[in-house]
């Protein structure tokens, strides 16, 4: 109770005196049933320490505990299975990450050892397994922004999500009325068996959506390339010679995504010149902006910038917007810089240039 609070109390008991009610002294017991979330984890934590928020997944609560909380994890994670009544199974995320398929390991704090969970976002269904494959309740508006963009296109268009994991891009956008096809990736099986499966449950239309199990690298260089062609031809089907289509390819791999922007470098350097006037290819990557030291925003949305630049030719490409999608941590912000890759860069011949290998590099350096 803040001062402010405990002068209305006085104030009320004063008036309620102040017209001859009696007061009588009892005692009360409160038990631990008594206490909320909040006054159980105050009473068991030293005075400095909070616990910061958590994510839910379905019945999954999933922990970020800073180092400081950690002695006092099992604690916090019995008082969040007692007073959330959905909370099934308590996570915390380790410092280990798959190698392969970039997800966080878990360490099991409470309730049940049940990873598989189901999530709604904006009215479509997820199903997926928490310990297996990428997901993140707190992105739900930057799905959201992505598909809304590419809804709000007055051109029809095609989706190239380069990583993406379950669905939550692909599948929302498979259902905007002017997306022609989408093309959707990931390198994790797991992944991909999930998204097969919520392409059912939500009810795709099977012409509307083709899934892939390949590296990154190698869907843009292979799948990209034969599925702008695919898609120019059908629109040429439709009847209408003067239809312009805009392809789009999202990369939302923020720690190491914007190593696969060279890959774009020629990417349709087979296809003929006439096609070129007839689309406009966009890209979307999400990269973390990092500092070493305290910067304000302005710094870290040039910082996102700079690191697309390091990876493709400042000339070759036109920045639309360095969006910024959330904190990290305190100087770790993520970004999705969104640009239109010219015609010269996707059809350049030489693309074992100085950016090829300079991705390489960054790929090497991060294991």
């Amino acid at each position: 109770m803040n001062d402010e609070q405990q002068r209305i109390v006085e104030e009320a008991v004063s008036q309620v005196l102040s017209e001859g009610v009696k007061l009588e002294y009892k005692e009360f017991l409160m038990k631990y049933e008594d206490w909320d979330v909040k006054r159980c984890l105050k009473a068991i934590l030293p005075e400095g320490l909070d616990f910061s928020s958590h994510t839910q997944t379905g019945h999954i609560l999933h922990l970020n505990l800073r180092e400081e909380i950690l002695p006092y994890k099992h604690t916090i994670a019995r008082i969040l299975i007692d007073k959330i009544p959905y909370a099934k199974t308590i996570v915390n995320k380790t410092d280990k990450i798959s190698a392969e398929f970039r997800f966080f390991e878990l360490e099991l704090l409470a309730g049940e050892p049940n990873f598989e969970a189901t999530v709604t976002e904006h009215s479509y269904k997820y199903k997926l397994d928490f310990s297996k494959v990428f997901w993140n309740s707190r992105l739900l508006n930057e799905h959201n922004r992505i598909v809304t963009e590419i809804r709000n296109s007055k051109e029809q268009t095609v989706l190239f999500d380069v990583f993406a994991g379950v669905g939550p891009f692909a599948i929302p956008a498979a259902f905007s009325k002017n997306t022609q096809k989408v093309y959707a990736n990931d390198l994790n099986p797991v992944s991909i068996q999930y998204l097969n499966e919520n392409i059912k449950i939500n009810k795709v239309p099977a012409e509307k959506i083709e899934v892939f199990n390949l590296d990154g690298a190698e869907f843009i260089k292979n799948v990209i390339p034969t599925g702008v062609k695919e898609e120019l031809e059908r629109s040429k089907t439709d009847g209408n010679d003067d239809k312009r289509l805009e392809f789009h390819a999202v990369m939302n791999l923020p720690a190491m995504a914007i190593t696969f922007l060279p890959n774009f470098i020629g990417v349709l350097k087979g296809l003929d010149e006439k096609s070129f006037s007839t689309f406009n290819f966009y890209c979307h990557v999400h990269c973390f902006a990092k500092a070493t030291e305290d910067q304000p925003p302005e710094w870290f949305k040039q910082k996102a910038i700079q690191m697309v630049h390091e990876q493709l030719p400042a000339d070759e490409i036109e920045i639309l917007n360095s969006h910024f999608v959330r904190n990290v941590a305190g100087r770790k912000d993520m970004y999705c810089v969104s640009m239109k890759l010219s015609n010269g860069l996707l059809r350049r011949s030489d693309v074992q240039g100085e950016y090829e290998v300079e991705a390489k590099k960054i790929k090497l350096a991060e294991g």
